[in-house]
């Protein structure tokens, strides 16, 4: 992974300006010049590994958010998306409902066109 300046820094200042902070009360709580904030911001200038935890402070964030990282989702993110787990659903069904569903669900693999 390659430090993208330009995406941290919007990401920065999306959280500021989120929290309802100015460029000035961030420099303030980072103890940081109003302009290494703002070069910060626009991607022109690298933080140090202490302001980068200071920032993860101050904005209340975690270090993934800072960077741009989106997290990766789990089965069960997924599966809360759709409202449905196909296995507690399963579950639900009597012996031959499953058979049945198996059975349709062959069929349907084996007949899938080429190009959907």
């Amino acid at each position: 992974m390659k430090y993208d300046g330009i995406l941290i820094g919007q990401s920065i200042r999306d959280m500021r300006t989120k929290k309802g902070m100015t460029i000035e009360q961030l420099s303030d709580a980072v103890d940081k010049s109003v302009s290494h904030i703002h070069q910060m911001e626009l991607g022109s200038r690298k933080m140090s590994i202490d302001l980068f935890l200071d920032l993860i402070a101050v904005l209340d964030t975690d270090a993934n958010s800072i960077l741009g990282i989106e997290p990766k989702e789990s089965e069960e993110d997924k599966e809360s998306k759709t409202g449905i787990s196909i296995d507690e659903e399963l579950d639900k069904l009597s012996v031959q409902q499953r058979d049945y569903l198996k059975r349709v669900f062959v069929t349907m693999i084996r007949t899938i066109p080429e190009v959907i």
